[in-house]
């Protein structure tokens, strides 16, 4: 278990993600059931990251994967809702728990399951966004099978196209 001493670091792809997202104006949420948000907290300050999120939500459990107290669609995503008065299909999750993914889902929210070993790197960002636009698309009746638009890359203006293939690949 970490102690507030601790080094935190990030997964390799965030830093960029973090940056490029901002950029763009899209809203950003952290939902994390832990059996110490008072570290959570610290490691969020120490990474100087606060400033990327809207809503940080940091719910306590009895040992971090306590599958009976704070879940992602009854108590993380609600409050995340209020807070940003964003509904759920305006929303696309990242997490690396299949329950987590399975429940939010129900809720209408667009959801990617992330491997632990690589977090939310680029390739599952792009995996997140692609859904999302297949989602939006669908709502909205279309068929048509165009690619979204091409955002992604314009977010990242200081990631090449060669970095952004090679942080594509690192993730897989």
């Amino acid at each position: 278990m970490f102690s507030s001493g601790d080094t935190p670091w990030l997964y390799p792809d965030v830093p960029a993600i973090l940056q490029g997202l901002g950029a763009a104006g899209i809203g950003l949420a952290v939902a994390s059931r832990t059996p110490t948000p008072h570290v959570a907290d610290v490691f969020i300050d120490k990474l100087q990251i606060r400033s990327h999120f809207c809503s940080i939500q940091l719910i306590p459990a009895a040992d971090g994967f306590d599958h009976h107290s704070a879940q992602k669609d009854r108590a993380h995503l609600p409050r995340i809702q209020r807070e940003t008065g964003h509904d759920y299909h305006e929303m696309l999750f990242f997490d690396d728990e299949h329950g987590n993914i399975r429940k939010v889902s129900r809720l209408g929210v667009v959801s990617i399951l992330v491997d632990t070993s690589t977090g939310v790197c680029m390739a599952a960002l792009e995996r997140g966004l692609q859904a999302f636009a297949d989602a939006k698309r669908e709502a909205a009746g279309s068929s048509s099978s165009e690619e979204p638009p091409g955002w992604l890359p314009g977010m990242f203006p200081g990631v090449a196209a060669q970095q952004r293939q090679q942080m594509r690949l690192q993730c897989n």
